[in-house]
């Protein structure tokens, strides 16, 4: 079935992706992503919802961390996801996470939603909008002004709350606009200690990172494709040409230390380890 998006009342609009579908409220979203949803249905991260398509089934545990307005929230839902987990601490987003997640009722046993931050600790910490942008834009940081108070979690404490160890498949997407040099190191050791099949995908956001913060997130990524059948690179640029690199892993470490890298990397164990 080809993917599309339709008015189905006043207020929701349906989403259909291959053999699912779900509802959305057109006014959840943000005015600069006022298109959102149209991209979403035709080229938006279309390697990263293959990847969710071909890896969920009903054994399958997902955590959406950095969830923004729902999108892969609800699909990963939709594609018969034995339960997902959704954190976004941005309370503009998170309102609009929420009314998206409403809209769903035929979802509603199978997503729990958090307005948490993912770090180092359980507590708190400050984060806003990058210069330029508001909050909801999904371009929120821990860096900048304007910064605001928001609960967060250690990694441990995730693991527990989504129940990952009862899980016999593991989903877990990270897009957390730089905060992934805190977390990714855990994230790393938690998956390897599971030894659950899995499929990690993040956005890395390296052009938050100093030297120290690429080093760290360049360990973390070497122990994820020690354990892994498969990685994925692929670059995304915001600023400047694409650098052409002799093979895929000079590329991606050379996106770790460019001042304007941005790239996804997603990671595959079909089997225990």
């Amino acid at each position: 079935m080809e993917n599309h998006l339709e008015p189905i009342t006043s207020q929701l609009e349906k989403i259909t992706f291959r053999n699912g579908n779900f509802n959305i409220v057109p006014q959840a979203l943000p005015e600069r992503h006022k298109d959102f949803w149209k991209l979403f249905v035709s080229k938006w991260e279309e390697e990263n919802r293959n990847a969710l398509a071909d890896f969920i089934d009903d054994e399958t545990v997902v955590v959406d961390l950095g969830a923004w307005v729902g999108p892969l929230t609800l699909l990963s839902a939709t594609l018969g996801a034995k339960h997902v987990y959704a954190y976004e601490p941005d309370p503009t987003a998170y309102a609009f996470l929420e009314k998206n997640c409403d809209a769903n009722p035929q979802l509603k046993n199978k997503i729990n939603i958090a307005d948490k931050a993912i770090g180092k600790n359980d507590g708190e910490i400050y984060m806003g909008p990058l210069s330029g942008r508001s909050l909801g834009d999904s371009t929120t940081s821990t860096e900048g002004t304007n910064l605001i108070p928001v609960p967060s979690i250690s990694v441990e404490t995730m693991r527990t709350e989504c129940h990952l160890d009862q899980a016999n498949k593991i989903c877990i997407k990270i897009d957390i606009e730089g905060s992934e040099k805190y977390v990714l190191p855990n994230i790393a050791k938690m998956l390897a200690d599971i030894n659950k099949p899995f499929l990690l995908i993040i956005e890395i956001h390296s052009y938050h990172f100093n030297k120290e913060d690429s080093e760290v997130v360049e360990g973390a990524i070497d122990d994820l494709t020690a354990i892994s059948d498969k990685v994925i690179f692929k670059q995304r640029r915001r600023e400047g040409e694409p650098i052409q690199y002799p093979d895929k892993e000079t590329e991606w470490r050379s996106e770790l230390y460019h001042p304007h890298g941005l790239f996804d990397i997603t990671f595959l164990r079909e089997q225990k380890k």
